[in-house]
């Protein structure tokens, strides 16, 4: 398994903590002119819901234990969102899978309660209001099945000792740039090394959802790098196959050391290359 690796702050060029909290609070002002107008992109995973902007205003309706992901999900300190639903005892769960972490400066309410999953980062500013009968703010994950099933769980698979967790390096001068700003650091709470590894993760080009070509930066373009290399590996040696320690130890053991601390950057910058060779 490889699992991206995202500060839960962004643009901060600070080490911060590998262990995430539930909410995490900062000053509205530092990302007011960062923050995206209301929540963007919403498509329904589970029951049903509509949307309804007006101006600064959107409203939510949705059905009891609807899950929503979206591509951004930020409120302005001018703007509400609002989410309609059958009770206080009513939930509703929203994933966002764009890049950004999320940072709610404006109004957020509903008459039920309401979950945000940002693995980025959720920002509640000094002058937001929470109007909510229960809000959850995480960059820790909370799987669909868990949440329908009114399971609380939440987890860091990136935090996982076999996992390999991907940080990002600048794409063309790694060595220049070390590791990028919103990239996490370690150690884990039990003092592991993570990440475990570094990829090209900024000016990546990518498809958008417009189907155009448009410049991108995260660890979620890091991450791919890491498992291209481990298929490769497969590929050229089928006895690795099933057994995912191996190929961890092997693309560990060639990486290239950028000469950061190794709580940033992990054992290095990935060398597909010179893990064929070693094998």
């Amino acid at each position: 398994m490889v699992e991206n690796s995202r500060m839960s702050q962004r643009g901060t060029a600070s080490a911060q903590p590998f262990r995430r909290r539930l909410l995490q609070v900062a000053v509205a002002s530092c990302f007011a002119t960062a923050v995206h107008a209301n929540p963007v992109g919403p498509s329904v995973v589970s029951g049903a819901a509509t949307f309804n902007a007006v101006g600064k205003n959107l409203t939510v309706t949705n059905s009891p234990g609807a899950i929503i992901n979206w591509q951004g999900f930020s409120i302005r300190p001018d703007e509400v969102t609002r989410f309609v639903q059958s009770g206080a005892a009513s939930a509703v769960l929203n994933r966002v899978t764009g890049p950004e972490q999320s940072a709610i400066l404006g109004q957020l309410a509903s008459n039920g309660r309401v979950f945000l999953i940002n693995p980025n980062g959720v920002t509640v500013g000094a002058g937001a209001r929470i109007d909510t009968a229960g809000f959850v703010g995480s960059s820790l994950n909370l799987s669909n099945e868990d949440f329908l099933a009114g399971k609380f769980r939440f987890t860091d698979p990136g935090n996982a000792e076999r996992v390999i967790t991907v940080g990002s390096t600048h794409r063309i001068e790694p060595h220049t740039y070390g590791v990028s700003y919103f990239s996490s650091r370690g150690p884990t709470g039990d003092g592991r090394i993570k990440p475990d590894l570094l990829a090209p993760g900024e000016k990546i080009l990518g498809a958008a959802l417009d189907d155009s070509i448009m410049r991108m930066d995260g660890t979620s373009m890091a991450a791919p790098h890491v498992s291209g290399a481990a298929a490769m590996l497969m590929a050229r040696h089928p006895e690795l196959r099933g057994k995912p320690d191996k190929i961890k130890k092997i693309l560990c053991s060639t990486a290239t050391d950028l000469e950061r601390e190794a709580h940033f950057q992990g054992h290095g910058l990935v060398d597909i290359l010179r893990a064929l060779q070693s094998m």
